[in-house]
């Protein structure tokens, strides 16, 4: 059994869902056209095996017939005329009519041709026979379409389409309807040729010359009955339809059903906090496994920012925790001393708590900035001409002591950002640089693939190897005591990969150097 699903599994076409629901539903809507086609398929072929069964018969009888057949010379057996084609090739309920019933006159003038009512009363116990045995309707009429034997003897037909064919020489039959024996309306709803039976006209040629015309006729069996004779078959049919159905329901149940169930189940442990992602089904499904892989990437990102909340939650408080210290300490004292201080300590006091409530609006501000590029998404349509806001940057910047340059490739194309967010990026990382103790700082952008790639590149300090893992966590900062946040690099990372592009630092010890890669707005080359 697991070499079986193993084998399915291994072969099993990575297909879409839509292809998936649309072949099952495709093949159900079938199943009544196939039935009814395989119905009319089985009564033409029932149809069929009657026209050859009365042929048999006629070409039999009419060959013997010749055979037997007095001639005026002597008695002498005639030669065999050879064996015609059909008149047509084989019944076909779906091209040829039905045509309808033939009742021969009761009366006629004259009657049959003496030679033939002489061979039709020698062998009226042969042909007796032969209809007993095999079911079928025996007439023998002579080249004027007189009965010499069989049902309304001595009436003549006038003359019907299958008797003119045969008086000229050629067999013929047609399937015509039998008003005297009408079918059942059960059976008239599923079968076509219902009520009808199938009339072969053979001739009699002696001579080159038509002295006879044998009619052989027979009901086609109804497809009720020859359904019930096999039966068995049917039922093996039905069998392997039903088969073929469940098997598509337990496909389907399988490769989408159960997948969706399992992700369900999954979805509500993580939202109760015990859930884990689970592996993708085996039964590969495009949308199936596009969901499990986007809902794996979901929990990777909820757990990340799950870390990313409790860190910044706790980094917030230390943060906080220490200008307000400081305004509480200072509060505390002017209540308790303020009026045994002198003017110059009150005044010392009042300035220390001033500097902590301007760090907590700086800090909050930049919380504000780092929420807002948290919150950004990606917009196809957004540009910025890159070389144009590194020049507005670099002039706002540049100072007598802090010198930049820019070096600009050739066909630089627009970046997907907007140019007030790389404005930020490109400000936080000078300002990092010159904050940082450098004199000078080299930026350098050019065209790579279907992006824009910058580094900044200073001359300063450097960042020691102990604290690249931790450069661009929020808060951290080795200037605090200098008023820096720790919020800068997170900022600029956040809204580079807002818009798809990438933030990294590039190497430390001599100088730093940050590269920024961003992707080239839609319609670039």
């Amino acid at each position: 059994m697991n070499a079986v699903k193993s084998f399915i599994i291994g072969h099993w076409p990575v297909l879409r869902m839509r292809t998936i629901i649309l072949g099952i539903l495709v093949f159900v809507a079938a199943l009544p056209g196939i039935g009814a086609l395989y119905l009319r398929v089985y009564e033409n072929a029932l149809v069929r095996q009657t026209e050859a069964e009365v042929r048999a018969v006629g070409v039999a009888l009419a060959q013997a017939a010749v055979l037997e057949w007095n001639t005026p010379a002597g008695g002498l057996h005639p030669r065999l005329a050879p064996l015609r084609p059909h008149h047509f090739a084989a019944i076909d309920l779906q091209r040829i009519p039905i045509l309808p019933d033939a009742t021969p006159h009761a009366h006629t003038l004259s009657p049959a041709d003496v030679s033939v009512q002489h061979y039709a009363a020698q062998h009226a116990p042969l042909f007796a026979e032969i209809e007993r045995q095999i079911g079928v309707r025996l007439m023998l009429l002579d080249q004027q379409g007189v009965i010499a034997y069989g049902d309304w003897e001595g009436s003549r037909f006038d003359q019907p389409l299958e008797l003119k064919i045969a008086l000229a020489g050629q067999p013929a039959t047609v399937l015509r309807r039998n008003d005297l024996d009408p079918p059942s309306w059960l059976v008239a709803v599923f079968s076509k040729a219902a009520g009808s039976h199938l009339i072969h006209s053979e001739p009699v040629i002696v001579n080159g010359r038509v002295v006879a015309v044998i009619v052989v006729s027979k009901p086609p069996q109804d497809v009720l009955t020859s359904m019930w004779l096999d039966r068995y078959k049917i039922e093996l049919g039905v069998a392997l339809i039903f088969g073929m159905l469940v098997l598509l329901s337990l496909t389907l149940a399988r490769a989408i059903v159960r997948p969706i169930e399992r992700l369900s189940a999954a979805a509500h442990g993580v939202a109760t906090g015990r859930g884990s992602v689970p592996a993708n089904p085996s039964l590969a499904v495009v949308e199936i496994n596009a969901l499990y892989d986007q809902y794996r990437a979901m929990s990777a990102t909820i757990a990340s920012r799950a870390g990313y909340l409790r860190d910044f939650a706790a980094a917030l408080s230390h943060e906080f925790k220490t200008p307000l210290t400081g305004i509480r300490g200072g509060i505390e004292l002017l209540q308790d001393h303020g009026t045994e201080m002198d003017a110059a300590k009150h005044a010392q006091f009042l300035d220390n708590m001033a500097g902590d409530a301007t760090r907590l609006t700086h800090l909050l501000s930049r919380l504000m900035e780092l929420a807002q590029a948290d919150l950004q998404y990606p917009d196809g349509h957004v540009r910025a001409d890159v070389a144009e806001v590194l020049r507005v940057v670099i002039d706002g910047l540049r100072t007598p002591g802090f010198g930049i340059t820019l070096i600009l490739g050739k066909s630089l194309p627009a970046a997907a950002i907007d140019a007030a967010s790389f404005e930020r990026v490109a400000t936080i990382l000078i300002e990092n640089a010159r904050q940082a103790g450098a004199t000078s700082l080299s930026i350098t952008a050019h065209a790579v693939a279907d992006a824009v790639e910058l580094h900044f590149q200073d001359n300063g300090p450097g960042i020691p190897p102990a604290d690249t893992a931790r450069i661009f966590a929020p808060f951290f900062t080795s200037r605090r005591a200098n008023g820096g946040t720790g919020l800068g690099l997170a900022i600029a990372r956040s809204l580079v990969e807002a818009h798809g592009g990438r933030l990294a630092l590039d190497s430390a010890g001599e100088g730093a150097c940050f590269t920024v890669v961003l992707r080239a707005a839609p319609g670039e080359p």
